[in-house]
């Protein structure tokens, strides 16, 4: 008698506990699908790793070509610009409010958004807009997370080049990155300096936030768009334990209230709405805020 009830206690006990390990074993083997279900244990299951972030490295000219990025220490960048002066802050942050009204007519004012918009693009063509890296001017207290809705190969060194050559950006608009590499693992590297103003969530909404971006289109194809109840794309577990140890760290060291997604802070801040970062990238951030 007594040994048969050990046995059902060691039975539940060995239940319990699988029930409650980390599942990334069977998920790199192949034994357990990755979904939102399979997502979620890891989040709630799964020990959080130290970050290991892939710091930048300011080279003397920008683009020295595409980087394999698979073992380096460090990734050369653009030579970081010049830090802004107090008048150029406030000439940026008028612009940022400019834009923020922009958009805010575009999308809650849909009567009377053509004049507004004609008044705030007037009011812009009379301002320079410096090119000058914008001190926070408060700790940020948001993470904010993005995807990029291009190849997940796209490392920081590309997002740079077409966020300075494409839009104009004084630097790279996220703060980190998290990206796959040729030989299939992910990595999380440095992008914009943590104490400057990103550019990644529309103008106005940046100045107490930081960004993360993976690397990597999650939108809906194939069955997910045919059949809605089915899981739709993710990240894959590995970048999401990248995403995990960065939130942890940046927890850590700033005054983090809320990991938010860019549709969520966007549609907040402006009323406007996007599809960033897809419904993949926004159940792994509301699942850790959880």
């Amino acid at each position: 008698m007594v040994i048969k009830l050990l046995f059902v206690i060691f039975y539940f006990v060995s239940a319990e506990a699988q029930l409650n390990s980390c599942p990334l074993p069977q998920i790199e083997s192949g034994a357990l699908s990755w979904n939102f279900s399979s997502a979620e244990k890891v989040i709630s299951s799964c020990e959080i790793p130290e970050a290991q972030i892939v710091p930048r490295e300011n080279g003397k000219e920008c683009f020295p070509g595409k980087q394999d990025l698979t073992h380096v220490t460090t990734w050369k960048s653009c030579p970081q610009a010049a830090e802004c002066s107090p008048i150029q802050r406030a000439i940026l942050h008028e612009i940022s409010q400019l834009r923020l009204v922009m958009d805010n007519a575009k999308c809650t004012h849909p009567l009377n958004w053509k004049e507004k918009v004609a008044e705030m693009t007037a009011k812009l063509k009379a301002i320079k807009e410096p090119m000058c890296m914008e001190k926070f001017p408060q700790r940020p207290v948001k993470l904010v997370v993005h995807h990029s809705d291009m190849s997940p190969f796209m490392g920081p060194d590309i997002i740079q080049k077409s966020h300075i050559l494409g839009r104009d950006f004084t630097d790279i608009g996220y703060h980190y990155v998290i990206s796959e590499m040729p030989n299939g693992h992910w990595r999380l590297f440095e992008g914009r300096p943590n104490i400057y103003v990103g550019a990644h969530a529309g103008s106005g909404l940046n100045e107490d936030s930081l960004a993360v971006v993976f690397a990597g289109s999650y939108t809906p194809h194939g069955p997910s768009a045919l059949h809605p109840s089915a899981d739709l794309p993710q990240p894959p577990a590995e970048a999401l334990m990248l995403l995990m140890g960065l939130a942890k760290k940046i927890k850590a060291e700033f005054p983090l209230e809320k990991l938010y997604t860019h549709n969520e802070l966007k549609m907040a801040g402006s009323g406007c709405s996007t599809d960033c970062p897809s419904e993949g990238c926004s159940h792994m951030a509301h699942k850790l805020n959880e």
